[in-house]
């Protein structure tokens, strides 16, 4: 039988441990409505950059915006958004499973694949998978954070592409469901397909379609850069909006699991406490009974 001092330490560590679980779901749950937030005010935006992209391609031709294309044939920069820390259930293995199996579907070859992974935990079982990993980038810790992410992002892109026959970049990313669930998503940042867009015109909200005075081209250009920027903004933020869902699953989990072992204790506790008393009682009244015979 445990000692009632014992017992009484097990109790004191199970509240701090409940305490700390505690405040990491609420900065997780604060976190998460944060960067979900940031989104749902980028996507005015970024329908409107798609319903300009939608009108000034309305002027060029299938051959002209052609030239914005890139040859979808060479290697593959698959970008992976992960985590840096751990207490995220199983957020960082979905992800990766996800990509490979992406990967492996659209028939990459894995001498053509160009890993660049968002987070420390997903770079380590790259690793131990023996994947090559061409570039390692930190979670941005807050929204201020994501701005000078992407554009390094960007930048390595970029230097990624002009050394090597690249012929797409696809994203890999959490996004959240209701509540605290999220699923695995890919979308393709490079090369853009510009016809999509076309179809942005017909939803334009009102019957007067914009008109502007710079030139076509270089309106595009500006747009199409506006374009990448968004998509991998977008892509973080609901990663981390992602990787809070999960983490808050996880504390929520784990307090769920702490109070049930902290109430087995107290019941041992009370049980033992009780014990005791019974036995306190029995030897005063064995000793009363030997100084007091018949």
């Amino acid at each position: 039988m445990q000692t009632l001092e014992f017992l009484q330490r097990k109790i004191n560590s199970a509240d701090k441990l409940l305490s700390i679980v505690k405040t990491m779901k609420a900065l997780a749950a604060a976190n998460m409505r944060q960067y979900e937030k940031a989104v749902e005010s980028l996507d005015e935006y970024y329908r409107t950059v798609e319903m300009g992209l939608g009108v000034v391609l309305e002027g060029i031709s299938e051959t002209q915006s052609f030239a914005y294309h890139e040859d979808s044939t060479g290697a593959v920069i698959a970008v992976i958004f992960g985590s840096d820390y751990g207490f995220t259930g199983q957020f960082n293995e979905e992800i990766l499973k996800f990509a490979l199996h992406e990967l492996n579907e659209a028939g990459v070859a894995p001498k053509d694949r160009i890993f660049f992974s968002v987070g420390e935990q997903v770079y380590a079982r790259l690793e131990k998978m023996d994947q090559q990993i061409h570039e390692l980038f930190t979670v941005p810790n807050s929204l201020n954070g994501i701005n000078a992410m992407v554009r390094l992002l960007l930048l390595k892109i970029e230097e990624k592409r002009s050394r090597m026959n690249v012929g797409k970049v696809q994203l890999f990313y959490n996004r959240p469901r209701t509540g605290v669930a999220y699923y695995s998503h890919q979308e393709r940042l490079l090369p853009v397909d510009l016809k999509v867009f076309k179809r942005s015109k017909k939803n334009w909200p009102s019957r007067s379609i914009p008109t502007f005075t710079i030139g076509r081209e270089e309106l595009l250009a500006a747009l199409i850069r506006q374009y990448i920027f968004v998509s991998l903004y977008r892509a973080f933020g609901l990663s981390l909006a992602s990787e809070n869902a999960s983490r808050l699953a996880s504390m929520q989990a784990a307090g769920k699991n702490i109070e049930e072992l902290l109430e087995n204790i107290k019941a041992e506790f009370r049980q033992n406490r009780q014990a005791s008393i019974t036995e306190e009682i029995m030897d005063i009244a064995s000793g009363f009974t030997a100084l007091n015979p018949e």
